[in-house]
C-alpha cells in the first residue's frame, strides 16, 4: 500500500529541527491507527496528518512525534481539533505482528492539546522501517472514554 497519509518531508526542515521522512512501516501503522477510528475522529486525525511539517524520531525508533511548523513556531491554526474532552489521551493501540515469527509490538498513538503528536512502541521499530504491512492482532480504542459528543 502506498500512504499518502504524511505529507513529503522538506529535506530543509529536517535538517535544521532535527527531522526524518517518516518510514514505510511508520506511514502503514498510521494509515492502520486511522483506519480503526470513528469517522468523528479519523477525519480530523487525517487533516492533522496532512498538515504534518516535521517528523522526529527517538534514537532508539519507539517514539515518532509530529508537528506542523510554521514560521519556525509549531502552529495548528485552522486545523481541525480531535473531538475528546482532554488535554492528553492515548487515543488507539495496536498490537501487530511483523511476520509470524516475530514478537508482537504495542503500539500507541497519543495526541496532546487535541492534536495527534506522538506514536509509541514498546519496542524499537527500527528493523521493520522497511516494511509496509503487517498482522494487526489486536485493536484497543482508548478514545472511547475521552470522545466529545459536540465535536471539535
Amino acid at each position: 500500500m502506498t500512504s499518502e497519509i504524511l505529507p513529503k518531508s522538506n529535506i530543509l526542515t529536517r535538517f535544521f529541527s532535527g527531522g526524518v521522512a517518516a518510514s514505510p512501516f511508520e506511514l502503514w501503522l498510521l494509515e492502520e491507527f486511522v483506519r480503526h477510528l470513528p469517522v468523528e475522529l479519523a477525519a480530523p486525525s487525517r487533516a492533522q496528518l496532512a498538515a504534518v511539517t516535521l517528523v522526529q524520531r527517538d534514537p532508539e525508533w519507539i517514539e515518532t512525534r509530529f508537528y506542523r511548523k510554521v514560521a519556525g513556531r509549531v502552529d495548528w491554526t485552522g486545523i481541525p481539533l480531535l473531538p475528546i474532552d482532554s488535554y492528553e489521551a492515548k487515543i488507539i493501540g495496536l498490537t501487530i505482528k511483523p511476520s509470524p515469527h516475530d514478537k508482537a509490538i504495542h503500539s500507541v498513538l497519543h495526541s496532546v492539546g487535541r492534536h495527534l503528536f506522538m506514536m509509541t512502541f514498546d519496542t524499537s521499530i527500527r528493523r521493520y522501517a522497511s516494511l509496509s504491512s503487517a498482522t494487526v492482532q489486536d485493536v484497543r480504542h482508548s478514545w472511547r472514554g475521552h470522545l466529545t459528543t459536540g465535536g471539535a
